[in-house]
């Protein structure tokens, strides 16, 4: 049985916004960008989403100093070919940011999604083991439970911007929370200027790989 309280506690309002926070940030800055360097993308489509899935990631990274009350970041190499992942650490969770097809929808599958799922099994989840920081010993614990923050962007707009928990399989969902009322609640909690700091920050960080 899904544990709410659980989840509840993992996913304060704080959590939320700023999740919702860095998300409107980084589209923000992809659409400057990509309207800065229009003639110079137009024939390059399959980097569309590359540079968005970029600036999303940077951007958490960017901003964890002043969410590490909420949550901590990491991003780790997650597959053969060095691909990364951008991850955000609770007590009780790890979250994995990434783009979804549609609301409500799991993303497509890979090993390590399949791996974390598996601490949502409700009885039987198979203890792990971490190194103490100052005895160096390997401690067994209970895995993280596993949880998504599934998001679309698309013509401008954000379509959907999802907290998703899947089942210990990871084909379905067993709950999932919309969090686009939460970008909305940035747009009259958080100045402007502040903002377009954080764009124009960011903003010169996607320059950068680019060139």
């Amino acid at each position: 049985m899904f544990d709410k309280e659980l989840f509840d506690r993992n996913f304060s309002f704080e959590f939320k916004f700023n999740v919702a926070r860095n998300i409107r940030t980084a589209v923000q800055a992809y659409d400057e960008f990509m309207a800065k360097n229009r003639s110079f993308l137009k024939d390059a489509q399959d980097l569309h989403g590359r540079i968005l899935a970029y600036a999303v990631g940077r951007q958490f990274l960017l901003a964890s100093a002043e969410s590490a009350p909420s949550y901590l970041v990491s991003q780790e190499e997650v597959n053969a070919f060095r691909a990364k992942a951008v991850f955000l650490h609770t007590d009780d969770y790890v979250t994995n940011v990434c783009r979804t097809a549609k609301a409500g929808l799991l993303p497509c599958r890979a090993g390590y999604k399949l791996r974390l799922a598996e601490g949502n099994r409700e009885y039987d989840a198979q203890m792990e083991f971490f190194q103490d920081p100052i005895s160096r010993q390997l401690l067994p614990a209970m895995p993280k439970k596993y949880a998504i923050i599934g998001y679309r962007y698309e013509d401008g707009i954000i379509r959907h911007l999802t907290l998703l928990v899947p089942d210990w399989r990871f084909e379905n969902v067993i709950y999932s929370e919309s969090l686009i009322g939460t970008i909305q609640d940035t747009y009259r909690y958080i100045p402007t200027e502040i903002v377009e700091e954080d764009v124009a920050k960011l903003r010169e960080d996607i320059r950068k790989i680019i060139d």
